[in-house]
Parts: structure tokens; sequence; C-alpha cells
């Protein structure tokens, strides 16, 4: 990662149970629909973190576990829906 990276300003809000429209293979696959069963707050583009119930902030801060055996940065999320 550069020592200088600019994360991306847009925010997201997030929390586990929330349903999300998501595009796999790094944000390049097609819409899917999955529930969040985990997050991770993260430095931003790491993959780890600190887990958390919800967050609140830069998508390249998050990764999230799905509920389809995937998991997916909060970059790849095109829209958070109702729980």
């Amino acid at each position: 990662m550069e020592a200088n990276r600019v994360c991306n300003m847009v925010n997201l809000t997030v929390k586990v149970g929330d349903k999300v429209l998501y595009r796999p293979s790094f944000g390049r696959g097609p819409q899917v629909e999955a529930t969040v069963t985990g997050l991770e707050e993260c430095e931003c583009g790491e993959k780890y973190g600190c887990p958390v119930d919800e967050f609140s902030g830069d998508p390249e801060c998050v990764t999230m576990d799905l509920d389809n055996g995937h998991w997916a940065y909060g970059t790849q999320v095109d829209k958070v829906l109702a729980q």
C-alpha cells in the first residue's frame, strides 16, 4: 500500500444483520444480495482489523463476512438494504 494513499471519502453505514447488494470479484462481478455476518474496521485498504457490530465511515476501511461464505471490502457494496 502506498504511504500517501488517499481514502475514498464516501460514507458507508452498515451493521451485522444488514442485507447488502455487493459485487464479487473485487467489484467486477454482477450484483449479489447477501447478509452481513461480521464486520472488521481496518486501516484503509487492509483486509484485517478489529471486529465491530456496526460501522459508519470510509468504505475502504471495512471488510465484511457474508452469509454466502464470501467476504467483501466496503467498496464492493453498492447498496445497504433494509434489515
